[in-house]
């Protein structure tokens, strides 16, 4: 199975995490797991003022902080995984991986780190909207 792990950082993706480590067997022995990260995209002005290299390692930083723990989690787990990260919108930065990528599943906390007390946070409201790929929540 080709799963699609989108992550943020937050107490949603630690939950995620559990429950991923409680239902490993739902996945099948060796899931292929692509472990993505969205960065907010820098302003179009301000981002024109910064070299493209300069821009990369900025995304790339802030990424790898997020990634990091989770891609220790998933070698501890025997998964096959891959970092991902894009600049942009959440929502429209996931959509457009699991649309390119061939995912069986998305899997994705149901909100990240504002929640406002609303059922379903706004990028995963977003993703459920853009998407064909299958969604898995975890609240």
């Amino acid at each position: 199975m080709k799963i699609l792990l989108a992550i943020d950082g937050s107490a949603y993706t630690g939950r995620m995490l559990d429950y991923l480590a409680a239902h490993a067997e739902t996945f099948g022995p060796e899931p292929d797991v692509t472990v993505m990260t969205a960065v907010e995209a820098l302003p179009p002005g301000l981002g024109s003022a910064v070299s493209e290299p300069s821009l990369h390692d900025y995304y790339a930083g802030i990424a790898n902080e997020v990634l990091a723990p989770v891609m220790r989690f998933a070698e501890a787990h025997g998964w096959h995984a891959q970092p991902r990260h894009g600049p942009g919108r959440p929502a429209d930065v996931i959509a457009g991986l699991a649309g390119n990528g061939g995912h069986d599943l998305i899997i994705m906390g149901t909100h990240g780190h504002s929640d406002l007390g609303v059922p379903l946070g706004s990028t995963a409201e977003r993703v459920l909207a853009l998407c064909d790929t299958p969604v898995l929540l975890v609240n």
